[in-house]
């Protein structure tokens, strides 16, 4: 991340500019620029085959599809064919 600092001294005051690229991505903090990470969350239903039928889940992951599948597979103790179809829902920003 491109940061420029200026320092300025006129006579006695020193004034000191910080100049950031994106300022919504950054923060100042305890005397250094921290970039501020943002958390992406994915709702997913998932339709499963099951023995006796086939059943509806809903499953929230932050590590995208490939998240949602593990975590369906291992708490429903299945192999990842008995998923038949994966949807995305709703994508929020944290």
């Amino acid at each position: 991340m491109p940061v420029t600092y200026l320092a300025v001294t006129i006579g006695a005051i020193a004034v000191t500019y910080f100049i950031i690229a994106n300022p919504q991505a950054t923060a100042y903090k305890g005397g250094r620029l921290l970039k501020i990470k943002t958390m992406i969350i994915e709702t997913y239903r998932a339709t499963l085959k099951h023995d006796t039928g086939m059943i509806r889940i809903k499953v929230v992951s932050l590590s995208g599809e490939r998240g949602a599948i593990q975590q369906i597979t291992t708490a429903e103790h299945c192999p990842e064919c008995a998923i038949i179809k994966l949807k995305k829902i709703n994508t929020k920003k944290v």
